[in-house]
């Protein structure tokens, strides 16, 4: 057993070979007992696209990548350039020997073109289940937002903490935050060091059923991102009623509509992002709850899959 950079090289290596061992195994099984598949969907494209590739050399397969990894957004820690350079290498075969690729916005599209010299990828956005996210009037007594990530560097938590600091300090109207995610020091000690006990409640990780039940009787979400590819939480925070403030940041603006479903807040501006706040508890009601749910109906199952079926076929034979 050796530490160190060589170690970690091997090992990820090792577990790559591992992956597709299994992989071409279970293909091949398959293949035994339901006959060749007319398409395989590579959803993520590395490691899947090893069996994808596999598929394609062994039964001549046509495969296409679905796509909304984060690390092909340049803004990424980590993104694509600090991957191993095998990966990068198997991720760029990959894509080239695809048939067709998707990506959950225009923004991803965009930067994986670019970064593979391919035609962009379609758009196919995430998707909302209406049956779990939906609206009512049953609201907390005094307004709260909500903020629901894993409060990593890319989901700006300090900041959003540090805005709660400033919006405590310039209204007298009370209001809660509520956060979802997993607990960390840096965080439980800003949030002691900053008096925000009283407003901050800062919960663990939790299903969707049990979130959608939360969205619902909050006022509006808080996604303070620093980079996405998309933004699940945003469309379910819209189906279930809540408008919401979100970074100023390209794949938003496909989301969010100002002043119809939301509205945007410059990055690192903590003092911005406390007057948005307070904007937002003065402004709540001029957004129409039905209309936030008819937005968030272009992301149903219903929408999405036929999206995916009208895609699969059209994918050219090759």
């Amino acid at each position: 057993y050796y530490k160190g950079s060589s170690y970690r090289l091997l090992a990820k290596i090792s577990s790559a070979i591992t992956y597709f061992a299994l992989q071409k195994k279970l293909i091949d099984e398959y293949v035994r007992q339901e006959g060749k598949p007319d398409l395989v969907n590579v959803h993520i494209c590395y490691k899947a696209g090893l069996g994808a590739l596999y598929a394609k050399w062994r039964y001549g397969t046509r495969y296409v990548v679905s796509e909304q990894w984060t690390i092909f957004c340049p803004e990424a820690q980590p993104n694509f350039t600090d991957q191993q350079g095998v990966a990068r290498w198997l991720m760029k075969i990959i894509y080239k020997n695809s048939s067709s690729a998707s990506a959950v916005s225009h923004y991803l599209a965009g930067a994986i073109a670019s970064r593979f010299r391919i035609t962009a990828p379609l758009r196919i956005p995430n998707v909302v289940n209406h049956n779990i996210f939906y609206p009512s009037s049953d609201k907390h007594r005094i307004f709260t937002f909500i903020h629901v990530s894993v409060l990593n560097y890319q989901k700006s938590p300090l900041e959003i903490l540090a805005a709660v600091v400033i919006l405590k300090r310039i209204t007298t109207t009370p209001f809660t935050f509520i956060i979802y995610g997993p607990q960390n020091t840096n965080m439980s000690t800003f949030i002691t060091e900053n008096g925000l006990r009283e407003v901050v409640d800062h919960r663990c990780e939790v299903d969707q059923a049990v979130l959608g039940g939360e969205l619902r009787q909050c006022h509006s979400l808080v996604l303070y991102s620093r980079f996405e590819t998309f933004g699940c939480v945003v469309i379910e925070a819209m189906a279930a009623g809540l408008p919401v403030i979100v970074s100023d940041i390209p794949v938003m603006h496909e989301l969010v509509e100002e002043n119809v479903t939301g509205t945007f807040v410059p990055l690192d501006q903590p003092q911005m992002l406390a007057e948005k706040m307070l904007w937002m508890m003065n402004n709540y009601r001029s957004f129409d709850t039905t209309a936030l749910v008819e937005e968030s109906r272009k992301y149903s199952y219903e929408r999405i899959g036929g999206q995916f079926s009208e895609w699969y076929n059209k994918v050219p034979y090759r």
